[in-house]
């Protein structure tokens, strides 16, 4: 989002913000042009909501990258992938009755992702069940 000037029809920059009572967020813009500025108020929801997106306000502090967007979105993709289960261990996780199955399947991933492991064999598998006590 752009902010124009009013005085002189030219781009407003991002200058300052600061914290306001109730949750409020506080934008200063001025116009490098003319000096002219303006201030803009949240209210709660919409601070609650910039924060929860992970917005950052007041711009960039370097220059675009090449393919940045791209190379973003991968980085989440690869963060949503789930672990890869061996063989050995996909035959294990069945031997669990049917019923509690996918809460097995989810917190052994949890786990192994806790240890850093891409991987989901019999070791995860075993650690795991030592550390619920079954």
């Amino acid at each position: 989002m752009k902010f124009i000037c009013m005085k002189c029809n030219d781009f407003m920059d991002y200058e300052d913000q600061e914290k306001v009572a109730d949750q409020r967020l506080g934008l200063v813009f001025s116009c490098k042009k003319c000096s002219s500025s303006f201030a803009m108020v949240t209210n709660s929801g919409e601070t609650q909501l910039v924060h929860a997106l992970g917005i950052q306000i007041g711009g960039r502090s370097g220059p675009a990258q090449p393919l940045e967007l791209t190379r973003d979105s991968l980085k989440e993709d690869v963060k949503s992938v789930g672990p890869i289960w061996t063989e050995e261990a996909e035959k294990r996780i069945l031997n669990v009755p049917s019923f509690a199955r996918q809460m097995a399947r989810k917190g052994i991933e949890d786990y192994a992702r806790e240890k850093g492991s891409r991987e989901i064999n019999g070791k995860i598998m075993d650690e795991y069940r030592e550390k619920v006590g079954m």
